[in-house]
């Protein structure tokens, strides 16, 4: 009993350290800043951190009491693609932050080059999502 106990504790512990962490690591970068400017929606500045905040609140809850919506299959397909859109923006405003592209065209060589190696990406990632979605184990 007691250590079924410690092991969810240590779980939701653990859980909450990476969210911190995470959430600093955005406010450090001023990932939230530049998702803004990127989006011409700098009038709702104040609100855009709380509500970044309460999404992965939500999606924390979501996941650890197993929440089931009944949504239907349109609307989780459109909540599908709004959080694929969530996490690109994210990615793109990171890599942005962090100067990838530039660090890139200095070492790689060419724009040509970088153009590349961006749509084999893109084509690695959408390979990637079609393997896990459609490719079904032998049990």
């Amino acid at each position: 009993m007691m250590g079924s106990f410690l092991a969810v504790l240590t779980g939701l512990l653990q859980g909450l350290v990476t969210g911190t962490t995470l959430a600093a690591f955005y406010r450090m970068l001023g990932l939230v800043t530049r998702l803004q400017q990127a989006l011409g929606t700098q009038r709702g500045s104040t609100a855009a951190p709380f509500l970044l905040m309460a999404g992965m609140l939500l999606a924390s809850g979501y996941s650890l009491f197993g929440l089931i919506l009944p949504l239907g299959a349109g609307m989780a397909a459109a909540m599908g693609l709004m959080q694929g859109i969530f996490v690109g923006m994210v990615v793109s405003a990171l890599a942005e932050v962090l100067e990838v592209f530039t660090n890139l065209l200095g070492w790689g060589g060419t724009r040509i080059n970088i153009l590349i190696w961006t749509i084999s990406l893109a084509l690695g990632k959408l390979a990637g999502a079609l393997m896990y979605f459609f490719y079904q184990p032998v049990q």
